[in-house]
Formats: C-alpha cells, sequence, structure tokens
C-alpha cells in the first residue's frame, strides 16, 4: 500500500520474508524505492516497515526516508 502526500509517497507495513529478505536487503530497497519515486516524479519515498516479528528488537517498526534525485 501507497499512499500520495505532498510531492512524495509513503509506503506503509513494507515486510519482505525468506529468502527475498537476504537477497533484496535495505540497499535493494532503497535501489527500488529510488526508481518507484522517479517513475511517479516524487520528490522523496518515505518507507515504514511491518513490526518485526523475529530476531532483535521484536516490534519494533523502522521507517526510511529516500530522497529522490
Amino acid at each position: 500500500m501507497y499512499k500520495l502526500y505532498w510531492s512524495g509517497y509513503e509506503v506503509e507495513r513494507l515486510r519482505t520474508a525468506g529468502k527475498l529478505t537476504n537477497e533484496l536487503g535495505w540497499r535493494g530497497v532503497k535501489d527500488l524505492m529510488k526508481a518507484f519515486g522517479k517513475e511517479h516524479k516524487a520528490t522523496e519515498v518515505i518507507i515504514e516497515g511491518a513490526k518485526r516479528t523475529t530476531g532483535a528488537n521484536l516490534g519494533k517498526i523502522t521507517k526510511l526516508s529516500i530522497k529522490i534525485d
């Protein structure tokens, strides 16, 4: 799910699982969101992750802001 705000987008409850998580990583997520932002002519994409259900920091929600060049 994503929603338009000002001149950017916000992606809510982003979640990856399994093998994709390790292959994609944060760098891959950033690259994907930069391409998404450029395609939609946004100046910024904000990602709000889903609550962590495993590993360290259970319940933590990560938020990442990516400026689009």
